[in-house]
């Protein structure tokens, strides 16, 4: 895995992708490492019950495997309208990002890590505060703006990501950029090839 991780994860959350890598390797659930904890949203099944009725028999055999699926449904932690369900979702805009380094008189008491820090661009631009040379993204400041970056179509990944991250969750998908931004945020992600290599009782 790559990128800077909090700590050891706490479970995987697959990406929608992984259960379409489940049908086409023909994996059968049983055989998935085991001693591991699973979760998901309800964004993957949305996703899969939005294919059209050209594609209704992958379809069906996709909410067939997703129904085996033993993963825990948790809560995403925005919700969108339009996208997000009442009752499986948090009733807010996100997870607001921690800035690297607390100083005394600026800094809000949960939204810092408590160290000198490290220099990283902040997740959001300030006139008159921020620096043009690399220290500044002009883009929102929760895990969900940033992972969305303004753009519709990731909108569900962005809920998704934003979840894996701030429950300490490893994302299983196989869209390489996907799992770069969830990496450089500080979250955990692998590839479904790298995730069924693992050994049940290895660490994360």
């Amino acid at each position: 895995m790559e990128g800077k991780k909090q700590s050891k994860s706490d479970g995987f959350i697959f990406d929608t992708n992984v259960f379409d890598e489940l049908l086409n390797s023909k994996i059968d659930l049983e055989s998935l490492p085991i001693n591991f904890k699973y979760y998901i949203t309800h964004i993957q099944e949305d996703e899969i019950e939005s294919m059209g009725d050209d594609k209704k028999g992958k379809k069906d055999q996709l909410l067939s495997i997703l129904n085996k699926f033993s993963g825990k449904l948790i809560p995403t932690e925005a919700n969108v309208l339009g996208v997000s369900q009442f009752g499986a979702c948090k009733l807010g805009n996100g997870v607001k990002i921690p800035t690297e380094a607390a100083v005394w008189g600026v800094s809000k008491w949960d939204e810092c890590k408590w160290g000198n820090g490290v220099k990283i661009p902040t997740e959001s631009f300030v006139l008159d505060v921020s620096k043009l040379d690399g220290e500044a993204k002009l883009d929102g400041t929760t895990y969900f703006e940033s992972l969305q970056n303004g753009n519709l179509r990731h909108i569900e990944d962005a809920l998704i990501g934003e979840t894996a991250i701030v429950n300490n969750l490893t994302l299983v998908s196989n869209d390489e950029n996907f799992r770069s931004k969830i990496q450089k945020l500080g979250g955990s992600s692998i590839s479904f090839s790298e995730f069924i290599e693992i050994n049940g009782n290895c660490d994360i």
